[in-house]
């Protein structure tokens, strides 16, 4: 099985590859299936079309997503990177700054619900280093964070676990 993880902010998922349909305006002809967001993955299900995969998402949604919003991985990537320290997460957007500071420079612009890795929670008083999907590594404030309390296992397996 082939897998990807977002990472860029968000990932769009559109029905059919995007690129395959444009109208005499340009405009693509495609409606969008899903939106991804940074941290997720998604089980790529066949081979690349105009620069598009198709994609199923761990909740079971089916569509395409581009190439260069996703980080390849393997079964062993993929599990490795759910079973880490994952979080979320919770405030509306977050930065992930090169710097333990406010005044430091972005990283990333995370938007809740997306998933890092954390590497350690109090790297600096009251912020974790975190890394995302494609090994980039910063900085986020603790109280922007929260525990991930869902599984991907979806993309492995056929039906999701449940929660008592």
């Amino acid at each position: 099985m082939r897998f990807g993880i977002v990472k860029k902010e968000r990932a769009v998922i559109y029905e059919i590859p995007a690129r395959k349909k444009v109208d005499s305006r340009g405009t693509l002809l495609s409606a969008v299936a899903d939106e991804m967001l940074c941290g997720m993955g998604v089980l790529i299900t066949g081979e690349k079309e105009q620069g598009f995969f198709p994609v199923k998402t761990f909740y079971g949604y089916y569509g395409y997503a581009e190439e260069m919003d996703l980080q390849p991985a393997g079964f062993e990537e993929i599990m490795e990177w759910e079973q880490s320290k994952l979080k979320e997460v919770s405030v509306f957007c977050a930065d992930v700054m090169n710097l333990p500071r406010a005044d430091g420079v972005p990283v990333i612009h995370l938007w809740a619900g997306s998933l890092v890795k954390v590497l350690e929670e109090e790297a600096a008083l009251g912020w974790s280093l975190v890394q995302l999907a494609d090994g980039r590594q910063g900085y986020v404030r603790n109280h922007f964070l929260k525990e991930k309390k869902y599984s991907q296992a979806g993309l492995w397996k056929s039906s999701l676990p449940q929660r008592s």
